[in-house]
């Protein structure tokens, strides 16, 4: 090696050894990112009503029936078939001692019992021919009794037309065969109406969609649906505990709007839950 060669060599070893061996405390050197803690939110107080969303069919002029509220005796008074009703107006027939009325303007179509008969609770006292339209709608057969059982109010969309509207419920008069087969199949939908104001405007055929308010629970506690594993009963949650780890815990739940859900045992009132529920997060 001679004199003018040295030096160079000399001074590539030690950039080689400056570059390859960087100090392990060196802060410039990044490290694995820190894995962020989920988010969270808090468990309320609210109320809630509960809503069913179900398809329906714009129908004219449909048939509906006047249910007894109780076990009575059933009386016609001075009614007969094709004689007009007016929303609100004179009682159509009674069922011992409380009066139906028609919801709607509208004609008698049917009597099925006679003056003086015994009727259950829930049988059909009159059958009313409606002025207008009306959306018919399928219920899934696991909800049919809160919807034939429970007060319940009711708002409609129909596609290509208005939305928002408030309509009553009633139940189709079914034939005798059509209610023999809705028996023999537990699968069968319970088939019902939401009779809409004599001056709305839309078409026969239409689709739509009715939302059923069917109960409302009062200062109970609430999450987001997407916050909860399960929808029937039970369900599960991830609670964020003081020292920041997770657990997954069982939840009874209630009704739910299609937004919120009750949380009826599991939790308490600030307790902090994920935004995701367990498995999605």
């Amino acid at each position: 090696m001679n004199g003018k060669t040295g030096p160079f060599l000399t001074a590539l070893a030690c950039a080689f050894a400056v570059s390859g061996c960087t100090p392990a405390s060196d802060p410039s050197v990044a490290g694995p990112p820190a894995q962020a803690a989920p988010q969270t939110l808090t468990v309320e107080r609210g109320d809630l009503a509960s809503v069913l969303v179900v398809p329906g069919t714009v129908v004219d002029r449909p048939e509906y029936a006047l249910a007894a509220p109780k076990a009575g005796t059933l009386s016609l008074g001075n009614t007969s078939p094709d004689e007009p009703v007016t929303a609100g107006g004179s009682p159509v027939v009674r069922v011992g001692d409380v009066p139906l009325t028609a919801p709607h303007d509208g004609i008698v179509a049917d009597l099925p019992a006679a003056e003086g008969t015994r009727v259950g609770r829930g049988a059909t006292a009159a059958v009313v021919r409606h002025g207008g339209l009306a959306v018919q709608i399928q219920v899934p057969a696991e909800q049919a009794y809160r919807v034939a059982t429970a007060p319940t109010s009711a708002k409609t969309t129909i596609d290509g037309g208005p939305g928002g509207l408030e309509c009553t419920l009633a139940g189709v008069v079914s034939a005798p065969e059509e209610a023999g087969q809705g028996q023999e199949d537990s699968a069968t939908p319970y088939s019902a109406l939401c009779l809409l104001p004599l001056d709305t405007e839309a078409v026969p055929g239409l689709p739509a969609r009715v939302g059923l308010q069917l109960e409302t629970r009062e200062d109970v506690l609430t999450l987001p649906l997407s916050a909860v594993s399960g929808r029937q009963g039970s369900g599960e949650v991830a609670v964020m505990a003081k020292d920041g780890t997770v657990e997954r815990r069982p939840v009874g739940l209630g009704v739910s709007d299609g937004t919120l859900i009750e949380i009826t045992e599991g939790l308490a009132e600030g307790d902090e839950v994920t935004v995701a529920a367990p498995g999605f997060g």
